[in-house]
């Protein structure tokens, strides 16, 4: 009698552990399942967020005709339709081309999407500093010139400190060095996380990837950023593709979209 006394509480206790799980878990679930996002960049960067996971574009249909939020070099230009061969055209609701010049960066889907403009700034000589730092963590003692300097500042966990978010390359600089690097960081308080690099014999400089900053995003504008890291190849530049990360707590990597 106690025997089966105690496997009816076992049992109750394992239903109700398994109706809270759901409770908790499954709506979170349902979600993610119903939540999409496409976002194209460039000519040739083109992800999406369905099923609960990150993956590339491999299909024209997610995209074709469909209506995105269309950004040029950053700036926001409006709602259009897409078509896509050697690149990306543009057509108002009166199915009209639209004419742009700068890159463009689009997206659509049911999930908040923020978007922060990556511009192009004089880097300063602590900025000097701060990159010197950084490389010094990867074995490069001091650097001259860059042919690739990014820098984000923002809040990008919205604990009232600003983070420096940097990209810097000098991969294609005139003057030869033994060494080359490609590194993504960023810097708070004086501390340095790293989140890709690469460091080559210069002679390599146009069969390895560089990095760069593609875009800093607030996926469901909840004002904890990520980043979309483009990995990009001189030869090849439709092998471009995106490594996506948090910025924020551990800065975990979310979806290595190049393996």
């Amino acid at each position: 009698m106690e025997e089966k006394k105690a496997y009816k509480i076992v049992i109750i206790g394992i239903i109700i552990y398994v109706i809270v799980m759901l409770v908790i878990f499954l709506p979170g679930y349902i979600r993610d399942k119903r939540d999409k996002l496409y976002i194209l960049s460039g000519d040739f960067i083109k992800i999406k967020y369905e099923n609960g996971k990150w993956q590339n574009i491999t299909k024209s249909d997610d995209y074709k005709l469909k209506e995105f939020e269309i950004y040029e070099s950053g700036i926001y230009k409006g709602k259009y339709k897409i078509l896509f061969t050697n690149k990306f055209y543009l057509y108002d609701d009166n199915g009209k081309a639209t004419n742009y010049e700068g890159q463009i960066f689009g997206y659509a889907g049911n999930m908040k999407l923020g978007v922060v403009n990556v511009s192009n700034s004089e880097i300063t000589d602590n900025d000097k500093y701060i990159i010197e730092r950084a490389l010094s963590k990867v074995g490069i003692p001091s650097f001259n010139n860059l042919n690739l300097y990014q820098k984000v500042s923002l809040d990008v966990d919205k604990d009232g400190i600003t983070e420096n978010i940097y990209a810097a390359s000098n991969y294609y600089i005139e003057e030869s060095a033994d060494k080359v690097f490609s590194i993504v960081f960023i810097e708070k308080n004086g501390n340095i996380d790293i989140l890709k690099e690469k460091v080559i014999s210069s002679d390599k400089i146009y069969e390895e990837p560089s990095y760069e900053i593609n875009k800093i995003i607030d996926i469901k504008e909840d004002k904890k950023y990520e980043i979309m890291i483009e990995q990009t190849y001189f030869s090849r530049p439709e092998d471009s593709c995106i490594i996506l990360n948090k910025l924020y707590g551990k800065k975990d990597l979310i979806k290595n979209l190049c393996e």
